[in-house]
Formats: structure tokens, C-alpha cells, sequence
């Protein structure tokens, strides 16, 4: 199973019946243009970014000035510009002129700067024990120019500190992006968990990533990192040097392609993650490698269904600490199996999903609810025009297997289940996943659950 998936999910050969795009506005929420229009575009007008720098948007556009107008290229314009994560809507049209087409975007501006309050649940659990609250401030558009900068804390479970800053794009047609964190952090750790033992890990430290993009969905990145960590209470053996205390420093490199059309609920397209880590640097302890390869594809079948699939596979070199081995049960889950634990220095994971939609995603102008527009303060009126909704039917299969061995694992000691589910796209909150699963015993379980499973 596993190995069809990555087979699948990687080679792009791989032939299923297609369709062309339809491009219909009222009926897709997509690009709309006629095919009786000119066939080159002569101009690209930007409307509604009353903050974002218009070629912010026009880098993420593969359509450009004086190239043939092509429907489906807009539609995934479209698409790409939502997944700025800085616009609440966007619209593309096509308007004839004198000698071609005018094509016209227009965004709705998400809001950019607030406070906020943080309130989640920790690994994915519905328990008011693992409940996390504090507060955060987060500039989401700085500058106008996509800039993303945030400074956060919280208390209850894993309470943290962390000052982030991210930059998608430098120096021009350098297209060289960055990020820089810093944290400090008091963790429960995972391994002990399962044992019902309670260790935490207190952790500080910060990253740098420096990186490159290549067009539209190659980006190849260095990361750099240092990380002191020690256990409370201190567990003899449990950390690499004697003293208690590890410093880690770290050095990285990765390489992705991103070719998915909506990150929020990917309908079609690619993406292919390949990543490896060394973890301590002239250390007589402290001396180990991770690295993996994460692809999915997703291929519509026709016009409403999509075949979605899914491979990782996350190995290790070395002696692996008790702070870096990889699970099943937190972010990595087989749904049928959703609640169980299982740690190891590997890991893979496999998935297919059939994606219908139900109620096609839409996004409704809440001012023209009556009254709406008296209550609402002034400044929040244009954000009300993006309230999101949509339905989609899934059926999915879920496989997964963590082993410690170096060799080829026994695929049948892995976990497995499948089901089905209805997906929410909601204001806010994103995507609410309310599913339905069973294991290979028969078994089933309810889930409830935040975000597209891949």
C-alpha cells in the first residue's frame, strides 16, 4: 500500500480521465472569461489592496502582459493568490478591449494586525487538561508586502514564548526568503507520556532560514538552528551528555515543490518535500541525522471528484535522543486508530482520500444581512464580505507503521483504517473534519478534528 502511494503521489505520468477547467464565475467562484475575448492580455488591473503592494500579486501570477489568455492559468492564479493567506477573497475577470483582453483583480484584504487571544487543545486531543490560553500580536501583511511578524505566549499545557518573522521575498529578482524564531518552551515529553510518566522538556533557542525560489513552486532552503534542552526531572541516560543538559546545534537543508492549488483543501496538483538534518557538530554525544520525503498528489477524476494520495517516510541515523523520536497518535494519525501511541527512531505514513464536494465552497457577502451593516463598526465592513461556507463528502484509508530497527520493517505490524466524513470549510476557524473511521478489526471511532488530513 505505502509503496503505490508514493509511486502515485510522485510520478506525474501517472494517467487518470480529466477535464478541462470549467471557468465560470457565478457558478465556480473562479476566474470567468469568455472565449469569444482576444487572446492576448493587455493589461492587469489591481483593485481592493489597499495595503498589499501590487506586485506582491503580481509575482504569484504566471499570466502576464502580452501572454495568449488562458482560462485555466487564471483559475490557478486564483487559487495561488489565496494561498498568500493574506487575502479574504479574490475575483479575476476578463473585460474586452480595443485590442485584447483586460483582466481585473480584485482582492478583499483579510484583516492584518490585531491582538489576539490563543486558545487551542494540544496533539490534537479534545481534553480540557490539554488545553493551552494566552495571548499573541501578529502582523500579517507588514509593509504591504506579504511580511509576516508575531510575538506570542501562553500558559496551561507546553506553555512557551516566541518571536517570529518571516520574509517570502528579497532583494528582487534575487527571489531569496527568510525566516527567523525564538523560543523558550516547557514541553510534556511524548515518551514518557505513554507511560503515564510526566518529564518535561525546557527548551530555548532560535532557527535562521535562508532560501531561494525557483519560479513559481520550487523552493530550496539552509536552516540553522541551536537548541538547549534539558529534562525535569532529569532521567539518568535519557539525555546525550552526562551533565544533563544538551546543546544542540543543528544544520539543515530542504527542498520543495509546491504545485497544490489550494493549501487549505488541495483539489489538485503536487507537492514533494525532501528534507535531512544533522543535529551536532564536533560533540563527542551528540552526533545524529533525520531526514525524509513527504509526497502527495492530487488528481481529479472529473469535474467534481478528486483522488488525493499521500506518502512520508521520516528516518533517522545515530543515536536518536528520547526528544527526537517520531510517533504516531500526535501529528502523524491513522484515522480508525486515531487515539494510540506508538514511538521509534522511523516512521512512515500513507493515505488516499476521495474528495466530492457537497456544497461547493462559496463566499457570501454578510453585508447585506439585514441590519448587519448598522452593528458592524465601520473598519470591519469590508471584512465582512469573505464569510466562507462549503461541504465536502471524504472517503479515506489511513495506513501507518513506526519501527526502530535499521531494516526494512515488517508493513505488517503497521496500523491501518478507513471511513468517511463531511468537511466544513468555516469562517475562522478554517476546516472542521467530522468523521467516521474503522479499524481493520471492525472498530469504529468518532473524530472531530481541525485542517485537510494532507
Amino acid at each position: 500500500m505505502l509503496v503505490l502511494v508514493l509511486v502515485f503521489a510522485f510520478y506525474p505520468g501517472t494517467a487518470w480521465p480529466q477535464e478541462a477547467a470549467t471557468i465560470d464565475s457565478a457558478a465556480t467562484d473562479s476566474a470567468s472569461i469568455s472565449k469569444n475575448f482576444p487572446p492576448r492580455i493587455v493589461a492587469i488591473i489591481i483593485e481592493g489592496n489597499r495595503r498589499t503592494k501590487p506586485h506582491i500579486i503580481l509575482r504569484e501570477m504566471q499570466s502576464q502582459v502580452g501572454a495568449p489568455v488562458d482560462p485555466e492559468v487564471l483559475a490557478r492564479d486564483r487559487k495561488r493568490l489565496l494561498n498568500l493567506g493574506i487575502f479574504g477573497r479574490v475575483e479575476i475577470q476578463g473585460y474586452q478591449a480595443a485590442s485584447g483582453v483586460e483582466i481585473v483583480v480584485t482582492v478583499a484584504e483579510s484583516w492584518f494586525l490585531y491582538p489576539y487571544p490563543i486558545i487551542f487543545l494540544n496533539d490534537r486531543e479534545w481534553k480540557w487538561n490539554k488545553l493551552s490560553y494566552g495571548a499573541g500580536l501578529l502582523h500579517l501583511n507588514f509593509r504591504g508586502r506579504n511580511e509576516t511578524i508575531s510575538a506570542s505566549g501562553w500558559a496551561g499545557y507546553n506553555p512557551s514564548v516566541q518571536l517570529d518573522y518571516g520574509n517570502p521575498w528579497m532583494f528582487g529578482k534575487a527571489n531569496l526568503f527568510s525566516r527567523w524564531r525564538f523560543f523558550n518552551s516547557r514541553t510534556q515529553n511524548r515518551f514518557y507520556q505513554q507511560s503515564r510518566r510526566q518529564v518535561d522538556e525546557e527548551r530555548h533557542g532560535g532557527q535562521f532560514t535562508l532560501g531561494r525560489r525557483f519560479g513559481h513552486f520550487n523552493y530550496l532552503s539552509l536552516n540553522l538552528g541551536y537548541t538547549e534542552l534539558k529534562l525535569d526531572p532529569y532521567v539518568p541516560g535519557q539525555t546525550l551528555n552526562f551533565s544533563g543538559q544538551d546543546e544542540l546545534p543543528a544544520l539543515g537543508a530542504t527542498f520543495a515543490h509546491d504545485g497544490r492549488d489550494f493549501f487549505e483543501y488541495p483539489l489538485e496538483g503536487h507537492y514533494a518535500r525532501l528534507w535531512l538534518r544533522r543535529v551536532g557538530f564536533g560533540q563527542q554525544n551528540i552526533h545524529y541525522w533525520r531526514g525524509g520525503l513527504d509526497l502527495r498528489r492530487y488528481q481529479k477524476i472529473n469535474h467534481r471528484l478528486t483522488l488525493a494520495a499521500h506518502g512520508l517516510v521520516d528516518l533517522a541515523k545515530g543515536k536518536i535522543p528520547v526528544y527526537d523520536l517520531v510517533y504516531l497518535g500526535y501529528g502523524n494519525r491513522v484515522r480508525g486508530r486515531f487515539f494510540e501511541r506508538v514511538s521509534g527512531r522511523h516512521l512512515a505514513v500513507s493515505s488516499v482520500e476521495a474528495r466530492l464536494p457537497l456544497l461547493p465552497l462559496r463566499h457570501l457577502d454578510a453585508r447585506k444581512a439585514a441590519g448587519l451593516r448598522q452593528i458592524l463598526p465601520r473598519f470591519l465592513l469590508p471584512y465582512a464580505s469573505q464569510v466562507k461556507f462549503g461541504v465536502n463528502l471524504a472517503f479515506f484509508y489511513d495506513y501507518g507503521i513506526v519501527w526502530s530497527q535499521n531494516e526494512i520493517p515488517n508493513l505488517q505490524t503497521g496500523r491501518s483504517g478507513f471511513g468517511a466524513g463531511l468537511h466544513f470549510h468555516l469562517p475562522v476557524v478554517g476546516l472542521l473534519r467530522v468523521e467516521l473511521a474503522s479499524d481493520d478489526k471492525g472498530k469504529f471511532q468518532r473524530i472531530v478534528d481541525l485542517g485537510v488530513a494532507f
